[in-house]
């Protein structure tokens, strides 16, 4: 009976020293993980920039248009609508960013990463909001801008 059990509980020590192993394996390593949210935080920073943009100029031309055909109220309107629509996409991306943050942070922690691992990441989510916030300056700038040309 003793033997039987002792079989037992050998082979499951072994079996979770396999699994152990296993998983040990496995598990990412904690500067690749931060280079990974480093580059996504980088990307939804720029992919924000390039939509900012991409609305403020087109605010922009329709302004310049409305304004020739002498319809100053509505490219008014369409400059008030521009700003309101870049604004709320700079928040949207400033809440992402502080998601992916807080997930790389929290998965870093999970794996034991150093405090400056951590705080590189950290680091890299401040700088890619402050893109997003000077991309919000420049495009709103660039709808005031045609507003006041």
């Amino acid at each position: 009976m003793i033997t039987a059990h002792a079989s037992r509980l050998s082979l499951l020590v072994a079996t979770l020293w396999l699994t152990a192993g296993a998983l040990q394996a496995q598990t990412p390593d904690p500067n690749d993980v931060a280079d990974r949210c480093i580059q996504r935080m980088r990307a939804i920073a720029r992919h924000c920039g390039r939509a900012m943009n991409a609305v403020a100029e087109h605010a922009a031309n329709r302004i310049n248009e409305l304004q020739a055909d002498g319809r100053d109220e509505a490219a008014r309107r369409l400059a008030r609508h521009a700003v309101h629509r870049i604004r709320t996409m700079a928040m949207a991306c400033t809440r992402e960013l502080h998601r992916e943050a807080a997930a790389c942070v929290r998965l870093l922690r999970h794996l034991g990463a150093s405090d400056e691992l951590i705080g590189s990441v950290q680091e890299a989510a401040r700088r890619a909001t402050r893109h997003v916030r000077e991309a919000e300056r420049h495009a709103i700038g660039v709808v005031l801008e045609a507003l006041n040309d």
